[in-house]
């Protein structure tokens, strides 16, 4: 699932990364040596050493809104750029299909839509949604459930599909073919080519700009095909959103190193920031995720195999500005850099790994909440979280207007 309209939702944080048959061992080693590395003792994280801190009450800025109508089987859960919708896919169906949700009322807005193909989203305010099969792309008016054109891309196989902010054109990604074709919604052949061997691809939000990764990182005119920039190298072996990658401007492309990350103009390749997290560790990765804030103000980064405190960081600058949490994998800054979301491994009394969601106040760097929400997609806005069960959608909780 990609473009625009899916955003990072880290559904388990490790689970590209690690096989289920580690997840024993892993949870073996976090018990007997404390849950890893907890890091130099901070304000904001406590000391090192010692008992956890407490948890915290479930009464936080995130409050339960209630559950998903006719939800059940859904799951996969992404959201629109602008957090007001979501999609998710039914996978009880002989043939998949997605529907979509309004994220304030949590009433579905069409009926069931076909998609047996490797990719479907929305464009960013979520009033058009896009499927696939094996062979070709369609676009649905999310109000009407009515189909509004079907576009055939190959004879072959569809490896990938993203599409632009208005979803006016898309990437299509064939299987077997080292290219990636630029349509127009419409058009019965491309409108351009791009020679590449890609991995991924992605508009940036305006438009302007394609980002495709295969060895290296490329950023390429949307209008003509040339590449913008020389090839910007990454040492990661992550593979990450690229429409994430991009600031809201496209001009700022944020990149993952095996130690470090950078913050890179597009039009020149060159790094406007470089941040060397230097974080001690035996492994080959050290750097694991690095988000944009939800306004692009800031920046926050974890370590993948060592989970330490969380690093906020200025995007202009790239000065630390504060570190939140221990044993934190991941982290999401909500507008305003108010609230901070971060998940963490915990190991309950039968030794079982298991996933945690805390909420901190960025003002005062304390831990305000602590939910047990498990499978679960964070809205680009950091407002809304969807969880997924076994059997369908499951709440959603809010982040508190205040």
């Amino acid at each position: 699932m990609t473009g625009l309209s899916v955003p990072e939702c880290f559904r388990h944080a490790f689970a590209p990364l690690i096989p289920v048959s580690d997840f024993a061992i892993i949870a073996a080693a976090l018990v007997a040596f404390g849950c890893m590395v907890a890091g130099p003792a901070t304000a904001e994280t406590g000391p090192a050493s010692g008992p956890a801190q407490p948890a915290a009450s479930s009464d936080g800025p995130l409050q339960r809104i209630g559950v998903p109508a006719a939800g059940k089987g859904y799951g996969d859960v992404a959201f629109s750029g602008d957090s007001r919708r979501f999609i998710a896919l039914d996978y009880r169906a002989e043939n998949h299909n997605v529907r979509v949700w309004d994220a304030s009322t949590l009433k579905p807005l069409c009926d069931p839509l076909p998609a047996t193909g490797p990719d479907w989203g929305l464009t960013y305010d979520g009033k058009i949604a896009f499927t696939t099969d094996r062979q070709s792309i369609r676009f649905w008016n999310v109000d009407t459930s009515k189909l509004i054109r079907a576009t055939k891309i190959t004879d072959g196989e569809l490896k990938d599909v993203a599409i632009s902010r208005d979803g006016t054109r898309f990437l299509a990604i064939v299987k077997d073919e080292q290219a990636v074709e630029v349509w127009r919604s419409g058009d019965a052949r491309p409108r351009l080519v791009i020679k590449q061997d890609p991995v991924n691809a992605a508009f940036d939000p305006t438009g302007k700009r394609i980002a495709i990764l295969d060895a290296f990182y490329h950023i390429f005119s949307a209008e003509t095909g040339k590449e913008a920039c020389p090839p910007i190298s990454s040492s990661s072996h992550q593979l990450p959103d690229l429409a994430e990658s991009f600031d809201s401007t496209g001009r700022r492309f944020l990149v993952l190193d095996r130690d470090a990350f950078k913050v890179v103009d597009t039009s020149t390749g060159k790094a406007l920031v470089r941040v060397v997290m230097g974080v001690e560790t035996s492994n080959s990765e050290m750097t694991g995720f690095v988000h944009w804030s939800s306004d692009y103000s800031k920046i926050v980064a974890t370590p993948e195999f060592a989970p330490q405190s969380a690093r906020i960081y200025n995007a202009e600058n790239g000065k630390l500005e504060r570190t939140i949490g221990r044993k934190i994998i991941n982290c999401w800054i909500g507008p305003g850099a108010r609230w901070a979301i971060g998940s963490r491994w915990v190991v309950d009394e039968h030794r079982v790994l298991n996933e945690v969601l805390d909420v901190w106040d960025m003002t005062s760097g304390r831990r305000v909440q602590t939910l047990n929400l498990d499978n679960r997609c964070v809205s680009p806005d950091c407002s809304t979280i969807v969880i997924e069960q076994e059997d369908g959608l499951g709440e959603v909780w809010r982040m508190r207007q205040e």
